[in-house]
């Protein structure tokens, strides 16, 4: 399957990914104890989230992958049709 992006739609897959890289970054740039101290303050029915997510991790049932260049693209196109108004007003 071949993806060509617009530059508009480059440009937004761009901005998009910047709008968020931060929060990417302080992720994994946390302690362990951070973490911890965030999950803590979760109202109960997130941390029961955390929890079965750590279990069903544990299990070996969830596996946490990178996206590869062309999966990025493809979701980045997928966003930017799903909510192009938003991205627009992201990009101002």
């Amino acid at each position: 399957m071949s993806i060509c992006l617009s530059r508009l739609q480059a440009k937004e897959a761009l901005i998009w990914k910047v709008a968020f890289s931060g929060q990417i970054d302080t992720l994994f740039s946390m302690t362990a104890r951070e973490v911890i101290d965030q999950i803590k303050t979760l109202p109960p029915p997130e941390r029961a989230k955390v929890v079965d997510f750590v279990h069903e991790m544990e299990a070996g049932r969830t596996s946490v992958r990178q996206a590869d260049d062309r999966e990025f693209a493809e979701a980045a196109k997928w966003v930017m049709g799903e909510h192009t108004d938003l991205m627009r007003k992201l990009s101002q």
